[in-house]
C-alpha cells in the first residue's frame, strides 16, 4: 500500500501461496503505515493469477485514525518479470483505491470463563 496508511494502523496484505513455488514476503505496515507484499519465484502464469486473486487486505482496529482523515488506502500493483528493459514503467504499474467503512463493535463477554476465580 502506498497511500492512506498511518503509523500503527495495523493494516496487512496477505496471499495464499500453497501449492505453488511462489513466496510471499512482507505484508505488514512499516513505521509510516506503508505495506509492501512481494511475490517472487518461478512458476506458471496460472499460479501467479491464483495467488494474485487470493490477496486480501485487513485493516487494524483503528482503520480511519479516529475519524475520516484516513478512510482510503491506495494499493499500487507493480509487475516485473525480470526481463531487460524498464521494469518500473507505467505500463507495469496500476493502482487500486480501497474505501474503509469503520464500524464500532460492541464489547463482548465470554460467558464460558470462570467469574470471580471460582
Amino acid at each position: 500500500m502506498t497511500a492512506g496508511g498511518f503509523s500503527l494502523d495495523g493494516d496487512t496484505l496477505s496471499a495464499v501461496t500453497a501449492g505453488t513455488s511462489i513466496v510471499a514476503t512482507g505484508g505488514t505496515a512499516d513505521a509510516a503505515g506503508n505495506v509492501t507484499l512481494t511475490l517472487t519465484g518461478y512458476d506458471t502464469v496460472a499460479h501467479y493469477q491464483q495467488v494474485l486473486r487470493s490477496i486480501t487486505f485487513n485493516s487494524g482496529s483503528n482503520p480511519t485514525n479516529f475519524g475520516d482523515t484516513n478512510a482510503t488506502r491506495t494499493i499500487t500493483w507493480h509487475l516485473d518479470d525480470g526481463a531487460a528493459g524498464d521494469p518500473h514503467s507505467t505500463v507495469n504499474t496500476k493502482t487500486t483505491t480501497l474505501t474503509i467503512t469503520p464500524t464500532n463493535n460492541p464489547p463482548t463477554l465470554d460467558l464460558d470463563s470462570t467469574i470471580g476465580g471460582q
